[in-house]
């Protein structure tokens, strides 16, 4: 399985090939496409809430909620055989 976070500093080479962590971005404002339509079909005052939430969703702590949620998937625990 990769690593979350590989490791950089390596005794044998250096590593400079690696994109940086995706966290800390605002998933709002940096998708282009959502923003002009969201501005297109006339959703302009929902532009503070969304930036907000796109904020939120885009933190380090939503990104780790994940990263935990996918460790940890849905198990059923029946009631009944049937």
């Amino acid at each position: 399985m990769a690593h979350l976070r590989p490791h950089h500093d390596l005794a044998t080479h250096d590593v400079t090939n690696q994109p940086p962590p995706f966290e800390g971005v605002n998933l709002f404002e940096s998708d282009t496409a959502l923003k002009d339509a969201v501005t297109k079909n006339r959703g302009g005052q929902h532009k503070t809430a969304l930036t907000k939430f796109g904020k939120q969703c885009g933190s380090e702590e939503a990104i780790d909620w994940a990263r935990h949620a996918n460790k940890n998937p849905p198990q059923l625990k029946s009631f009944d055989r049937y």
